[in-house]
């Protein structure tokens, strides 16, 4: 199989929530949306997912054996957190373990906690 390094551009909301004033019965928690548009590229030859926004990177590690993609480690710099960055990473890897017809094991616990948020993630466990 020919592999090679492929871009793509995540653009898919965050929830987060910030708190708006209600008159004078206090705050009222409203849901409020953070867009992400982080590059994203498949480095096949390194099994990782690399992201780009704003000069900073992110990354998540795979590996594949046997028809199972494990996902080992997910890391972005500091200043993209609670950006969507790890969550753009994640769903770019399981889009392609799905496309690739791959299991996936969730050794990293921020993919494990996002699959078990995200329930249509849940058939690819291995």
């Amino acid at each position: 199989m020919h592999m090679h390094a492929t871009s793509h551009r995540f653009d898919g909301p965050e929830s987060g929530f910030a708190l708006h004033p209600r008159g004078p019965q206090g705050v009222d928690r409203c849901a409020t949306l953070a867009v992400v548009a982080a590059t994203i590229e498949h480095q096949p030859a390194k099994q990782r997912f690399e992201a780009t926004l704003d000069g900073h990177h992110g990354r998540i590690e795979y590996r594949v054996d046997s028809g199972v993609m494990t996902i080992e480690h997910t890391e972005v710099d500091r200043a993209l957190e609670g950006r969507g960055v790890a969550g753009a990473l994640v769903r770019a890897a399981l889009d392609h373990a799905r496309r690739e017809g791959l299991r996936v094991e969730a050794e990293c616990s921020y993919t494990r906690t996002y699959m078990e948020r995200h329930p249509e993630t849940l058939d690819l466990r291995a």
